[in-house]
């Protein structure tokens, strides 16, 4: 999901090439993001933000047996993620993408037994209703995998100063716009915060170097 309501301004937009980035961006960082994830034997997984469904399908190609329900609110995510899911041959019957706000699941209690969530949270201005709403439609002891962002850790080498002045400028306009790219320090507390327990936390970042 790209924003949990209407008022609130997602930092990339919705263009076409917004949309096929996120698909490279899926397919690039697969291997850190999809590693280990708690997901087997899982049937009916909760993906909140599902986006243009470039996770979605990663999902479904990793855990064969689980049903994918994506929520997302901005109508030309939810449609280029139906139309790219549509052309995946395993994930025909088990996926849905449905429009929602991730603050007010329409969903009854304990309707899943998973949930996912990927860079979502830093572009929401109140995690911790998300993550509570995310609880109460899980079943007790279910697993709840959050990816999100630490921009405070970004550094290049030969030491830049207007670069760095650029991406601070960057991510004081996410939290003008009411974001947070720093969101990914906070997850433990912000789980631990609305009920979850047997919290894990890992730091996994990128060295870029030729």
């Amino acid at each position: 999901m790209t924003a949990p309501t209407p008022t609130t301004g997602y930092l990339h937009g919705y263009s076409d090439h917004e949309r096929e980035r996120l698909h490279r961006q899926a397919r690039f960082l697969e291997p850190m993001v999809h590693d280990r994830l708690p997901f087997r034997r899982r049937r009916r997984l909760l993906e909140v933000g599902a986006g243009v469904g470039a996770q979605t399908e990663i999902l479904l190609r990793h855990f064969p047996e689980i049903h994918v329900t994506g929520v997302e609110i901005n109508d030309a995510q939810i449609a280029e993620a139906r139309r790219f899911l549509a052309t995946v041959p395993w994930a025909t019957d088990r996926y849905t993408i449905e429009k929602g706000d991730a603050t007010r699941l329409e969903f009854e209690p304990e309707s899943f037994d998973a949930a996912f969530l990927c860079w979502i949270l830093e572009h929401i201005s109140s995690p911790p209703r998300v993550l509570s709403e995310v609880r109460r439609v899980l079943v007790p002891g279910a697993p709840i995998v959050c990816n999100e962002v630490l921009n405070a850790t970004f550094f290049i080498d030969p030491y830049s100063p207007d670069t760095l002045r650029y991406w601070m400028a960057f991510n004081d306009h996410q939290l003008s716009l009411g974001g947070d790219p720093f969101v990914g320090a906070k997850l433990g507390n912000l789980l631990q915060s609305v009920g979850f327990r047997d919290i894990t936390t890992e730091v996994r970042s990128f060295h870029l170097d030729n």
